[in-house]
């Protein structure tokens, strides 16, 4: 927590990057969740941004579930984009714990459909750029395909699913990498298609091997984010440098203009 407070950027974001990696082995999870909710309110954006994409998945470990959800509500009010986005994630995740204590079918469908909702407010949240998503469209998908009764709406929902992810990862360096894992959750929306309607035990199971496959792969997730967000940074702090640049040639232009028509008064 010191650290990330520290002058030195760099150490920051380790710091940070550190905190939201080892929740899980923290004893006191109650204080390390207000660690975390602190830092969403830090100076440093990173920080901010970081801290409070971590308190999703710290909310699955948090023992006082109702202040957890009160603090992420109260985080979708806030004044930095990055923090209304990432908390509409986290609430995102929160509700999908709820469908995993779900104890009937309707409470199962009221959490995962919340879910969903809270995952499409933070793919909504614009920030002024692209940033690929991969939650609301798999949730989106899964939800579908469980509650459904078209026929063919298993393969339906799947290859539109594929297709819109593949839309948004077409230009990452390491798209084959990431297609191998895309096919991993294409075959997780098979498999619910499969399931029989009602098994409420067998859908549960299910969405806990979505998450953990979430949580598996999030660090790859965050990265292509990160990148995302930080190339749009530099496009516009280049664009700040090209503009500086053109305001001083134009004055330079100015000034020998002047120096000329002075010269040739002189004359």
């Amino acid at each position: 927590m010191r650290l990330a407070s520290v002058e030195d950027r760099e150490v920051r974001k380790e710091a940070v990057l550190a905190l939201s990696s080892g929740y899980t082995e923290v004893p006191d999870k109650g204080k390390a969740w207000k660690d975390m909710f602190q830092l969403s309110g830090h100076s440093d954006s990173f920080v901010q941004r970081v801290a409070t994409r971590a308190l999703g998945s710290a909310f699955f470990h948090v023992s006082d579930k109702t202040q957890a959800w009160r603090d992420l509500k109260a985080l979708t009010d806030n004044p930095y984009v990055y923090v209304r986005k990432y908390a509409f994630r986290s609430l995102g995740k929160a509700s999908l714990w709820r469908a995993l204590r779900a104890e009937n079918e309707a409470t199962y469908i009221f959490g995962l459909k919340e879910a969903v909702k809270y995952f499409k407010e933070a793919a909504e949240t614009s920030v002024g750029f692209h940033i690929p998503e991969f939650y609301f469209p798999f949730y989106e998908a899964l939800l579908f395909i469980l509650f459904s009764d078209r026929p063919g709406v298993v393969k339906l929902e799947s290859d539109r699913y594929l297709s819109k992810i593949t839309g948004e990862i077409r230009e990452q360096k390491e798209n084959h990498k990431l297609l191998k894992i895309l096919e991993q959750f294409t075959g997780l929306l098979r498999r619910a298609g499969n399931l029989t309607p009602g098994d409420l035990s067998a859908q549960k199971k299910l969405l806990e091997t979505c998450i953990l496959t979430f949580d598996k792969f999030s660090s790859l997730f965050e990265e292509i984010e990160g990148e995302a967000i930080l190339a749009q940074k530099t496009v516009k702090k280049e664009k700040i440098v090209k503009k500086d640049y053109s305001k001083l040639g134009k004055e330079l232009l100015e000034r020998v203009e002047k120096k000329k028509s002075s010269l040739i008064k002189k004359s």
